[in-house]
């Protein structure tokens, strides 16, 4: 992940993709209001048929012009938020998987910014990973040290490795860090 930037296009190529981005623009501004009402919605079954949606019309406008921007963002966040099972159940890991995948594809495109690094940590976190989720925690406080979640994540993985000195002072950064914002 390091080191990712978005490619560059031709003006040639931006003309030859305006056709397929007007078509993609309505799919995808109701695909992220899909998403964004889906976020709201406390019913786990509700949630995941209103998710399925906004998945399908942001994969369908992603396919028309795969340069949207924050596109495969929205997708990851999409797929991850559906990874939820049911209280006291693991996450579903093949969403977890897409929503990875779509993150990467996320930094590619768009430039790597520090809550694509906490959605990555997050899913290497749910994934059962915790030293990739702290390296990716870290890359994201190192871009944005105001991110509790990002603190609070790191102490969850350091606790999950059995080293519980460090967690005490990360929750606090976390909770510092969040009343700072206020």
């Amino acid at each position: 992940i390091d080191g990712v930037k978005p490619p560059e296009r031709k003006w040639r190529e931006e003309l030859a993709s305006l056709k397929n981005s007007w078509k993609s623009g309505p799919k995808l501004r109701k695909g992220r209001q899909l998403l964004e009402r889906a976020m709201g919605i406390e019913n786990l079954d509700e949630q995941r048929a209103q998710l399925a949606r906004a998945i399908a019309l942001l994969e369908e406008g992603h396919n028309l012009d795969r340069f949207a921007f924050r596109t495969t963002y929205h997708l990851g966040e999409a797929y991850l938020f559906s990874a939820k099972s049911v209280p006291g159940n693991p996450y579903l890991r093949d969403p977890l998987l897409r929503a990875e995948s779509y993150f990467i594809e996320s930094a590619s495109m768009d430039g790597l910014n520090p809550y694509v690094l906490f959605y990555l940590a997050l899913i290497q976190q749910l994934l059962g990973r915790p030293q990739p989720a702290i390296d990716c925690y870290t890359k994201a406080t190192e871009k944005f040290t105001k991110l509790p979640e990002a603190h609070y994540g790191t102490g969850q993985c350091y606790l999950l490795l059995g080293q519980p000195q460090q967690p005490r002072e990360l929750l606090l950064k976390a909770a510092n860090s969040d009343l700072a914002l206020a």
